[in-house]
């Protein structure tokens, strides 16, 4: 049995996700979102950089993969929300 390690990082960090990458899966996550609900601050490519701020991190791994859990900030006319997006990466060295 692998162990399985958690790891909390508060700010999402640059060396982590790249803008462009970042950028793909906000536009991808703001297609599917349900109507009325939206991205805290759009998915503009100029506002990339306001989501290495809002976005909180997390790290799930064993010794063979890690999955990383991003915490992104939705609003509606009214509220404001948090939806988590998986990334899983296979073979990954610790």
């Amino acid at each position: 049995m692998d162990a399985i390690q958690v790891i909390t990082m508060e700010k999402l960090l640059v060396n982590l996700i790249n803008n462009a990458t970042l950028y793909n899966i906000l536009e991808n996550i703001s297609l599917h979102l349900p109507e009325n609900y939206e991205l805290i601050a759009g998915a503009r490519i100029e506002n990339i950089h306001l989501y290495y701020y809002f976005i909180t991190v997390a790290a799930i791994g064993d010794a063979h993969h890690i999955k990383i859990i991003l915490n992104i900030p939705l609003k509606t006319a009214n509220r404001h929300y948090c939806v988590v997006q998986n990334t899983r990466f296979v073979d990954a060295n610790f």
